[in-house]
C-alpha cells in the first residue's frame, strides 16, 4: 500500500508523513484489526462511518513534539464495482490525532500528489505495492521531499501577516508547487506534477473527527492507539477495468 507516496502534510513544524514507533513504517489491517470479510475469506472489510475498505494502511508522522507523537495518517483503500465492466478505486485518507491535541492555533496544511502516486515504489521496481514498506525519501528521494518541506514552509513564512483564510492558503500552497517545480523533484514528477488537491486541517470549514453517532455504522477504528481520533481529510477516486494490474497500481 502506497499511503505515504501520495501525501505531503504541513503540521505545525511543516513534516512530511513517515514513520515513527510502529512495528514498521507502515501497519496494516493485522495491526489495526480490521474484521475478515463476510464476503469472502481473501480480503478483509473495515468499515469507518459507512465507508468500507479491503486494505488499511497506517504510518506516523515524525516528530520531537511529545504532542504529536501519536499523530498519524491512515489510508483506506477499496475496490467498487461498476457497469460495463469497469471498477472504481477509491483511496480515502484519516488523519489520526490524540484526543487532547488542540490545534486551533496551528496552520496545518495536506496537499496529496495524486498523479504521481502510481509510479512510486518503496526500495525499487518490482515489488508487491501491497507489502513494500519505505518512508517518503525512499520513494521520492530525499532530496525532493526536503525540497517540498522547505517550499511550503517558505510559502508560510511569506504568509504569516496575512488574514487569508486556512483553505485559502491551502489552495494557494497547492497552486504555487503546481506553479513552481522543485529542481529537485524534476524526475519524480516527469516535470510538472499533476492531479493535486489540498484540504486544510485547521480553521473555519475545516474537516471535523468522526463523532460517536457517526461512528456507529463502524466495524473497526483504524488508528493506533485506538482512543485517538480520526479525522476524514480527503478521498480520490480513480476509474478503471477488471484488470488485477490497475488494482495492484492503484492501491
Amino acid at each position: 500500500m502506497k499511503l505515504i507516496s501520495t501525501t505531503l502534510s504541513i503540521l505545525a513544524s511543516a513534516t512530511v508523513v513517515c514513520s515513527q514507533d510502529l512495528n514498521s513504517t507502515i501497519v496494516g489491517c493485522i495491526e489495526v484489526g480490521c474484521p475478515p470479510s463476510s464476503a469472502d475469506t481473501a480480503n478483509d472489510n473495515c468499515t469507518v462511518a459507512d465507508d468500507s475498505f479491503t486494505y488499511i494502511g497506517l504510518t506516523r508522522l515524525p516528530t520531537t513534539q511529545d504532542s504529536l507523537k501519536s499523530v498519524s495518517w491512515t489510508k483506506g483503500f477499496d475496490i467498487i464495482d461498476s457497469p460495463n465492466n469497469n471498477r472504481s478505486f477509491q483511496s480515502s485518507f484519516y488523519l489520526g490525532t490524540p484526543p487532547d491535541l488542540n490545534l486551533s492555533n496551528t496552520g496545518a496544511c495536506s496537499v496529496f500528489f495524486h498523479g504521481v502516486s502510481t509510479s512510486l515504489v518503496f526500495g525499487g521496481t518490482g515489488l508487491n505495492n501491497e507489502t513494500s514498506q519505505g518512508t517518503c525519501a525512499d520513494a521520492m528521494g530525499s532530496a525532493c521531499v526536503n525540497a517540498l518541506v522547505d517550499h511550503a514552509k517558505n510559502f508560510f513564512k511569506g504568509s504569516e501577516t496575512s488574514n487569508t483564510s486556512a483553505a485559502d492558503l491551502c489552495s494557494a500552497l497547492q497552486d504555487d508547487l503546481h506553479k513552481n517545480m522543485d529542481s529537485a523533484c524534476q524526475m519524480v514528477s516527469q516535470g510538472v506534477w499533476t492531479n493535486l488537491s489540498s484540504t486544510a486541517l485547521t480553521g473555519n470549514n475545516s474537516p471535523q473527527p468522526i463523532s460517536g453517532k457517526e461512528n456507529t455504522t463502524s466495524t473497526c477504528w483504524p488508528v493506533l492507539p485506538k482512543q485517538n481520533q480520526l479525522t476524514h481529510v480527503a478521498d480520490h477516486i480513480v476509474e478503471g477495468s477488471l484488470l488485477v494490474k490497475d488494482a495492484d497500481q492503484e492501491a
